[in-house]
């Protein structure tokens, strides 16, 4: 059992890192039958949760800087000066200056 449990492991791990779906491995499961390995199940099972979280984040971080650049175009393309976009947008007036430069 310990042999199969680690090797378990070792595929969650894989599946983790490379994003693949190799193997499903039931934590609750082994949570359940009261394993020794209980605790790591539950450590284990709490990273991934954060390493999902800090993934979400990001990604809205992400998102809603672009929207603000795409807001900067915009505004440029509607003939707003830099000063006023970096005002609304808090995008620093150089960073605005490249974006209405690939305007033109």
């Amino acid at each position: 059992m310990d042999k199969e449990l680690l090797a378990r492991f070792g595929d969650w791990f894989e599946m983790l890192f490379k994003r693949t779906t190799k193997t499903e491995i039931n934590f609750e499961e082994i949570i359940s039958e009261g394993s020794e390995y209980t605790m790591i199940v539950e450590t284990l099972i709490e990273m991934r949760k954060k390493w999902e979280n800090k993934g979400i984040q990001k990604g809205l971080q992400e998102g809603v800087q672009k929207g603000i650049i795409q807001t900067a175009i915009e505004l440029l393309k509607e003939g707003s000066s830099v000063e006023f976009v970096s005002k609304v947008t808090k995008l620093p007036i150089r960073e605005i200056e490249k974006l209405k430069k690939n305007l033109d």
